[in-house]
């Protein structure tokens, strides 16, 4: 859970005693992530975001006007006009390409200093240098996505909706925003919306997949993954429920034996994407066969409006529930 990653402390007194963090509580702050303490002295003024995750979260918060720069592919098409004007607004930096094709941020650790960030908010890109301990040296914290910490036993199992509702608290009382409780709630009012739109629908089954353009097998998405949850809520069976992990590589075979009633599919990329990815999905052997292919009930979502734990996930539940959960 978000909010074993993410639990807040405060240091008080001179003896630096710490005691559970309210909205109205001020800083130093320290945070648990990924299994390291993070203090921050003040509130963060020049953010750093690497790759889209945090957008969000900063966006629910009204903190977008932090960011002070951004690195990564930017899925404009998820957000409303407001929050694509303010991202779009906010300086881009990394030599060359600043990702690898495949979201992964290609900036050094360097081209991160440069921008003099009070925080850097996102992950710890492989072989980039950039690493939570050499931020901390050159003086600058890093709050990494729960989802993504690097030692998979520091990964929150089984997220769920709780974890986008403690994300949000903790990016508020972060950045001081007044309206957190109110997004929470109205977030809350629409999980449970479709909980009861589901409720009275026919039972059916489900995979998520994530397949590759090469020809690699697909990857399913286990019981650690919010798109477990997602699938859950709208009515669906996870298929692949017995897989206690994030997202595995999966034969297709086994996919066909499990043949679930509905597929999802999640990819990266733009939205003239979609097409090539059911293609892609279909160029397996048995593809054609599967129910869910058969009864067209197949749904292409951006990766983010599953994973991690954000504003999105709720969003993706809603298109879930409508394309694939029987929800008019």
């Amino acid at each position: 859970m978000v909010a074993a990653s993410l639990f807040v402390l405060v240091a008080c007194g001179d003896e630096g005693d710490t005691e559970e963090v309210s909205a109205t509580t001020g800083f130093p702050m320290t945070v648990e992530n990924c299994g390291r303490d993070v203090t921050l002295t003040e509130p963060p003024n020049r953010v750093v975001l690497l790759g889209d995750s945090a957008i969000p979260l900063l966006a629910a918060t009204d903190a977008l006007d932090r960011v002070v720069a951004r690195a990564g592919e930017f899925p404009a098409q998820l957000y409303d006009e407001a929050t694509r004007a303010a991202v779009e607004a906010i300086p881009t930096f990394g030599a060359g390409e600043e990702t690898d094709g495949s979201g992964t941020v290609q900036v050094s650790l360097e081209a991160v200093i440069d921008q003099r960030p009070d925080l850097v908010i996102g992950y710890e890109p492989e072989g980039s240098g950039i690493t939570a301990e050499a931020l901390e040296t050159a003086g600058i914290p890093l709050l990494v996505i729960p989802a993504f910490c690097t030692d998979p036993a520091e990964v929150p199992p089984d997220p769920g909706f709780d974890d986008v509702y403690e994300a949000v608290k903790f990016y508020g009382r972060l950045f001081g925003s007044k309206n957190t409780d109110q997004t929470v709630d109205e977030l809350r009012d629409r999980v449970a919306a479709v909980q009861q739109a589901v409720a009275a629908t026919p039972p059916r089954t489900a995979a998520t997949l994530f397949v590759y353009s090469d020809g690699t097998p697909p990857s399913a998405y286990g019981t650690a993954s919010i798109s477990h949850a997602q699938m859950q809520t709208a009515g669906l069976t996870n298929v692949f429920g017995d897989i206690d992990a994030r997202n595995v590589e999966v034969s297709f075979e086994e996919v066909i034996s499990r043949d679930p009633d509905v597929i999802i599919l999640l990819y990266v990329g733009a939205p003239d994407d979609q097409e090539r990815i059911k293609e892609e999905l279909l160029a397996f052997p048995g593809a054609r066969e599967l129910t869910a292919v058969r009864n067209d009930d197949v749904a292409v979502l951006p990766f983010q409006l599953t994973d991690p734990p954000t504003p999105l996930s709720v969003d993706g539940l809603e298109i879930i529930a409508t394309q694939l959960g029987g929800v008019s």
